[in-house]
């Protein structure tokens, strides 16, 4: 049995939620994740309420402020559509990371 379709997602993930806390120079992966978060933002700002989706991700994933539940109540957007938003942006990380 080989890997799941998207083994990655989780490490992808917590590479995103620990980047605020290391240096992009302390390794090779971290600073391709810190390009493709840059890279992911710069397109989220270009859809439908980029900068919603963006604080969405910021609360949850940056700053780990608030859970899915607190961020759809201050956001004013079912819980729910701020999981997608998240996950969308955790894959496309992943994908511009070359995983």
């Amino acid at each position: 049995m080989g890997k799941p379709k998207y083994y990655w997602y989780g490490i992808v993930k917590t590479m995103i939620m620990n980047a605020p806390k290391h240096s992009p120079n302390e390794s090779e992966q971290l600073a391709k994740i810190n390009e493709a978060m840059v890279d992911a933002s710069d397109y989220i700002k270009t859809l439908p309420n980029g900068d919603l989706r963006m604080k969405a991700v910021d609360m949850i994933l940056i700053r780990q402020s608030k859970n899915y539940e607190g961020a759809a109540m201050e956001l004013h957007y079912e819980a729910k559509t701020i999981q997608k938003w998240v996950s969308n942006y955790i894959y496309l990380v992943g994908r511009k990371a070359g995983y």
